[in-house]
């Protein structure tokens, strides 16, 4: 017994112990905080405590809280904000986050004592907290979320799952009730809006649409994100959110689509060098409170290494910046960029969904008489209650799938279906080969070939009348036209004649039978790319030109806007003093391509 305490203070040291045991306190805020013994301030074992107990014991109290899980390749905590819950990271990659400590110290605590006198109680030392959080049992053991969400979300066989963990499923739902609401779709004479369950008519009625295929993306872009965790072994596509001009409301189209589906708003990210990029997806990737990736405000062509990479991936894996660690995640994240006259390459646009907004005049006299931002945050409730609706009616008419065609065809096939039995299936998907014309380089490249040569170009051109099999030529004999229209322009400035050959022969081969409008001396054609065998097993490329349809309708993957025929002539200008040496007279496509405007005026 310590010769300084006095009766009085051992008998409240053994009163404060028993308070303790009971699980009583003599302040004003109370603990679930369980006490580890034997383990001193600076880490070390005492009274015969072992690190195999340590590990155990406190592995043991993060289990029985329930509030402790294992998220991709984190370590997250569950606590309350008010009367919501949220995720905070503990560990990311076996590696202790600098904030693990205190916020373990709401469930764990050590203490030295002998039993009779106080005890000495101290936080767990950050070495232990390391250790426990790298511990391959308590990593084994953890329960492990295979989605998480801010809203009721459908599992794998599409039962509905609200608030709170759902261990069969591995369903960890944060968010308010939300009942289902079914709506009955108006007649087949009315478009798009009207078939609308009434909130989402009041969300989305006032932007300004290209056209009705573009509306029902969007509604394709909120049913996604309430059903994203059925898309990611079966990916989901980007969304592509492009305007005529600036200011027609591309970004508040994300902005409030973030709103409904998270509560708030996704951060603006801008699409630069890749290592930023990269970063800046990796911090939004460990905050649990946003699944919209915004790619806000594209200027340039969009082309980025790490976007191919991800945004069809199952897994997302980026590193954090300083480290070696790398976070590792589902991809249960919807994409969305938004750019003015949107150009990138096949790869981007071919993964893309598009929705386009189109506004004549100036859009800073244009008003929302129902602010879409405002109107989100009202309604959030109500408008997830239709979206669940539709996934529901779709379940009640037997969960066909729809025929429309993607290149995430999973999705299509749903999204597709849901909105086929919303009555909105016709619509949907209905501008891609339009919206991929304007926006493929690739083919705005094939466009002002085929318009460079249509007049002229001996054996590169052939009418659908006459006979093919005389036409074509091998890829070397298509290197003037490339050079003169400034197609692959950096590729035919320098290297040998046979290297450039092989570029050309590339471009082409990627591009049989892809069909492009251009408009010649004669009036508009349809110009489609073909190829056949010549001697040697050569390939002959050349163009078929034949009319556009009678009924103005382009036929499926030709570019029917006046943008081809626009860049088509302003490249077709070069041809006739085109000096592959003049370097710094040239004009830099990809720098002129976000200036044109890719909608008719009228």
């Amino acid at each position: 017994m310590p010769a300084n305490l006095s009766p009085g203070k051992l008998l409240a040291g053994k009163l404060r112990n028993a308070l303790r045991v009971c699980g009583l306190s003599s302040g004003l805020l109370t603990s679930a905080r369980s006490m580890i013994r034997g383990v001193t301030s600076d880490g070390r074992f005492v009274g015969g405590q072992t690190l195999d107990n340590f590990l155990a014991e406190a592995g043991q109290v993060l289990l029985d809280t329930g509030s402790v899980f294992r998220l991709g390749d984190t370590i997250c905590l569950e606590v309350a904000e008010g009367q919501a819950r949220s995720l905070i990271t503990l560990a990311v990659g076996r590696h202790a986050e600098p904030a693990a400590g205190p916020l373990l110290a709401n469930l764990i605590g050590i203490e030295v004592g002998d039993g009779d006198g106080p005890c000495s109680q101290s936080l767990l030392p950050a070495k232990l907290v390391s250790a426990l959080l790298a511990s391959d049992a308590l990593w084994a053991a953890m329960p492990s979320v295979r989605y998480y969400s801010r809203r009721p979300a459908f599992d794998a066989g599409f039962a509905y799952r609200c608030a709170g963990w759902h261990p069969d499923s591995g369903i960890l739902v944060h968010g308010p009730a939300v009942e289902p609401i079914i709506h009955e779709p108006a007649d087949d004479g009315d478009g798009p809006l009207d078939r609308l369950p009434p909130h989402l008519r009041g969300l989305l009625g006032e932007f300004c649409w290209r056209s009705d295929a573009d509306l029902v993306n969007a509604v394709g872009l909120l049913l996604t994100g309430v059903l994203i965790n059925h898309f990611v072994d079966d990916p989901h596509p980007v969304v592509l959110v492009d305007g005529n001009q600036p200011g027609v409301g591309k970004t508040l189209l994300v902005q409030a689509s973030g709103q409904v589906l998270d509560g708030t708003e996704p951060t603006r990210i801008a699409l630069g060098r890749d290592d930023e990029l990269e970063k800046r997806l990796c911090a939004e990737v460990r905050d649990s409170r946003r699944t919209v990736l915004l790619l806000d405000n594209v200027r340039t062509r969009i082309e980025s290494a790490v976007l191919e990479q991800n945004v069809l991936s199952p897994e997302l894996s980026f590193r954090v910046l300083g480290q070696s660690t790398v976070v590792r995640g589902p991809n249960t994240f919807l994409w969305a960029i938004t750019s003015n006259g949107a150009s990138g390459t096949p790869d981007v646009v071919r993964r893309a969904v598009p929705i386009r907004l189109q506004h004549a005049g100036d859009p800073k006299a244009r008003r929302f008489h129902t602010q879409p931002l405002e109107y989100a945050r009202q309604h959030r409730l109500a408008i997830l209650g239709e979206l669940a609706g539709m996934v529901v009616r779709w379940l009640q008419q037997g969960k066909s799938d729809g025929r429309h065609v993607h290149r995430c065809g999973r999705w299509a096939a749903t999204i597709g279906g849901i909105l086929d039995a919303c009555g909105l299936g016709r619509w949907f998907l209905a501008n891609s080969e339009e919206a991929e014309a304007d926006m493929d380089d690739g083919l705005q490249d094939l466009a002002a070939l085929a318009e460079h040569l249509v007049d002229g170009g001996d054996g590169l051109c052939v009418r659908v009348a006459d006979n093919p099999n005389q036409a074509g030529k091998v890829p070397k004999d298509w290197v003037p036209a490339f050079t003169a229209t400034q197609v692959l322009r950096d590729q035919m400035l320098v290297g040998t004649d046979r290297g450039k050959a092989t570029k050309v022969g590339q471009f082409l081969a990627a591009r049989v039978d892809r069909s492009v409008h251009i408009e010649a001396r004669s009036g508009p054609l349809v110009a489609t790319l073909r190829c056949r065998d010549g001697r040697s097993r050569q390939k002959l490329y050349y163009f078929e030109m034949a009319a556009p349809p009678e009924d103005g309708e382009p036929p499926e993957g030709v570019r029917s806007e006046s943008s081809v025929v626009r860049k088509a002539s302003d490249v077709s200008a070069l041809a006739g003093g085109f000096d592959p040496t003049a370097v710094d007279g040239l004009i830099d496509r990809e720098q002129r391509t976000p200036g044109l405007t890719w909608f008719d005026e009228a």
